[in-house]
């Protein structure tokens, strides 16, 4: 009788690390498949703001370099920036910035819970009274996709003062429209899909090992 006890048990201890095997497994494929379930959002839409600038030089024909912007204000949004950024929203600029050399600077601005990281710079055209700049970057933020955009930044002086207007305008991916005909799943539904899947499979492994546990000591 001890024996097959024994025997009963050894069994129930084997089910049993087969289903722990099994979860181990399946967990992590869940919690993959759902955190690939999120859509992708890009950001859209363009934010200009603008202050007083400072630079290395006193006249914008030999600047090459920003040492300090001063009271950066958004002065209009649309898009995505509009819920975030509103007119008159203090903007956090990061110095020196040296725009002559044409380096990538991560951080270059922040407002409103998005940042900027310049990817490229040049010089469109310049005098001594006014310096015309223009690039790409990326923008990412307030749970966004990080969406590439162009850039531009116009500083002019006038009566000894120097004043800059910086333009930002997002450009997301453009996503290829589905033939005519053809329907494809959205990754959030189909993410959402092998999810259940998933679980679904947890919840029969389950069910096995407790039914082969209550026949076992039927």
């Amino acid at each position: 009788m001890s024996g097959n006890h024994s025997t009963l048990n050894a069994g129930a201890a084997t089910r049993k690390k087969r289903f722990k095997g099994n979860l181990s497994v399946l967990v992590p494929c869940l919690v993959f498949f759902l955190q690939s379930s999120a859509l992708a959002i890009p950001i859209t839409g363009e934010v200009d703001f603008g202050g007083g600038v400072k630079f290395n030089t006193g006249s914008l024909a030999t600047a090459s370099q920003v040492n300090k912007w001063k009271s950066a204000l958004v002065g209009s949004d649309t898009g995505d920036f509009a819920a975030f950024a509103a007119p008159g929203s203090a903007v956090a600029m990061s110095t020196p910035w040296v725009f002559a050399s044409s380096s990538p600077f991560s951080g270059l601005w922040s407002v409103g819970g998005f940042t900027f990281d310049l990817t490229s710079c040049a010089v469109i055209s310049r005098s001594q009274s006014f310096l015309d700049l223009a690039g790409s970057g990326t923008i990412s933020g307030d749970g966004f996709d990080a969406t590439p955009g162009d850039w531009s930044v116009t500083f002019t002086k006038h009566r000894g003062k120097r004043s800059f207007l910086f333009s930002f305008e997002a450009d997301p991916a453009v996503v290829t429209p589905t033939p005519p005909g053809v329907h494809v799943p959205e990754s959030g539904s189909t993410g959402a899909l092998l999810g259940l899947a998933l679980t679904g499979l947890f919840y029969l492994q389950l069910r096995k090992v407790r039914q082969r546990k209550h026949g076992s000591l039927s």
